[in-house]
């Protein structure tokens, strides 16, 4: 059985697009309700930890599968990251499927399917420090069925939702909507927060939104570099 579908385009904003994720780790589920069924938008199954308090599951965006090729100004030969096949190859160095799997965005709008929550929590990072994740959502009762949070564009590469009560607690699925931003990393936060409010205020699509692609040129240089680094550190 599937839930009335949203239309993205209109409901989300013009750029926003549905985000990929795969779910991290959780802190519980029972053996015929995985948390791998929040992936899909069927009401036929759901996650369940058969649990009355304090659970949590953590999802991860992932990328989606298409080839972006980089070309260095000073340089003859280009940067070619394969990413439906998660491989980069740059002067002879072979990076690998891990290096390529993690797409952080602006998180726009968090789409829950909520089944049996009574109160929950949801934050969200560019890091995997749950401890340092900043709030999208405070404590709240959760509603009952299909809810949507705004989430003001947080840069976010994980997302948490921590189920504070439940009877038991449950949900159907979950959605992510957002600007995909490849190459974000926290070291950039300050250039995204001066940024932020220009990106989110105008009016143009990201095509022509200028301060967005001004963040967007400045990861296409720094992705490589950031890249060999982890390469050259990892040696």
């Amino acid at each position: 059985m599937a839930p009335p579908e949203r239309e993205t385009a209109a409901e989300w904003g013009d750029g926003v697009v549905a985000l990929g994720f795969r779910v991290k780790a959780s802190s519980r589920e029972s053996p015929s309700q995985k948390a791998g069924n929040l992936l899909e938008a069927d009401l036929r199954s759901h996650w369940s930890t058969a649990t009355n308090t304090k659970e949590w599951i953590l999802l991860e965006l992932q990328v989606a599968a298409r080839c972006i090729f980089f070309f260095l100004p000073s340089q003859s030969d280009g940067l070619g990251i394969e990413l439906s096949s998660f491989s980069l190859t740059y002067h002879g160095l072979q990076f690998t499927r891990a290096s390529c799997l993690q797409e952080p965005c602006l998180l726009s709008h968090v789409r829950i399917y909520n089944k049996s929550v009574l109160e929950w929590e949801l934050t969200a990072g560019l890091r995997y420090k749950p401890e340092a994740f900043v709030k999208v959502r405070s404590r709240c009762e959760a509603p009952k069925r299909d809810v949507v949070y705004p989430a003001n564009h947080t840069p976010c590469r994980y997302l948490r939702i921590s189920c504070l009560r439940g009877n038991p607690i449950a949900i159907f699925f979950i959605q992510l909507y957002g600007i995909p931003v490849p190459g974000l990393e926290p070291e950039l936060q300050p250039v995204l927060s001066y940024l932020l409010p220009q990106i989110t205020s105008a009016k143009q699509p990201p095509s022509h939104n200028m301060h967005l692609q001004v963040i967007l040129v400045l990861l296409c240089f720094l992705l490589p570099l950031w890249l060999w680094v982890h390469h050259f550190m990892s040696s």
